[in-house]
């Protein structure tokens, strides 16, 4: 039987945007469409709040921009992201909106969404043609930081390529950023920058990656889904009653367990 796939969010709760929370939970085998992200996106601005008022001991900014990268999704599944995942974003922030509003009597507008898929599963590569690098140079690879907007780009929405790492050994590959939705109104050079400056916040490393940090992070937390099971008991091929995949996405719901309170607030995967 295939096992299950797991989802992973991974949140800013700090405003230089460097320390993250992270949740995960299990889903259908091969589903790539996120289930009950409402409740999850709840909960990460739930813990911003905590983070801030508790934590840090500072007056709550409300939120007015929630910016999302979302990573594994195939440019054939754009449109059931815009109907399913943005929805469920929307419909999570006004959650929490009423649980503010109920809570903390604090009132506000309703944040503008910027919902970017990142891919590198593409066969898009850039060089730099060799007379224009410095003589000691040995490889073409373009230089971090660089990016392609236009001609090669796609026709029907807003994309680029961005190269923000440098390679030490062989080609590298840039990620591929698909703006899906803008609410926020960001010009493509303020998307582009801020989307190349997150890529400089990766915790384990000391120069940029190839793509922004919590896309690593959420990818890092769904590594270590098995943790969340004891394999002694937990092993459904050792039970009879599961018939289907419902029962089996079931039957590890069941027996997932969740991170201990007192490590969930800190990025514990790394």
């Amino acid at each position: 039987a295939l096992g299950p796939s797991v989802a992973a969010l991974a949140s800013s709760v700090d405003p230089a945007c460097s320390f993250y929370i992270g949740q995960s939970q299990v889903q259908e085998p091969r589903q790539e469409r996120v289930d009950n992200l409402q409740a999850m996106i709840t909960h990460a601005l739930r813990q911003q709040f905590m983070y801030v008022t508790r934590g840090l001991k500072q007056q709550y900014v409300p939120t007015t921009q929630v910016l999302i990268f979302r990573d594994g999704v195939s440019e054939g599944q754009f449109m059931d992201i815009i109907e399913h995942e943005i929805v469920q974003v929307k419909e999570g922030v006004a959650a929490w909106l009423a649980e503010l509003k109920k809570n903390a009597n604090i009132s506000i507008q309703m944040p503008r969404l910027t919902f970017v898929v990142v891919g590198k599963r593409h066969h898009f590569r850039m060089f730099e043609p060799r007379d224009n690098q410095p003589h000691y140079s040995r490889v073409d690879n373009c230089q971090s930081g660089t990016i392609i907007d236009r001609h090669v780009t796609n026709p029907y929405w807003d994309d680029y390529y961005l190269l923000s790492h440098a390679a030490l050994l062989g080609t590298s590959r840039p990620a591929h950023y698909s703006v899906l939705w803008d609410e926020t109104g960001f010009s493509a050079d303020q998307l582009q920058q801020l989307s190349f400056h997150l890529c400089h916040l990766y915790s384990r490393a000391t120069r940029a990656v190839s793509i922004p940090a919590p896309v690593y992070y959420a990818d890092q937390i769904c590594a270590r889904w098995r943790y969340h099971h004891f394999p002694q008991t937990d092993d459904p091929s050792a039970s009879d009653e599961l018939e289907g995949v419902e029962d089996q996405v079931a039957w590890y719901r069941a027996r997932w367990r969740p991170v201990h309170p007192r490590i969930a607030v800190k990025m514990y995967w790394m």
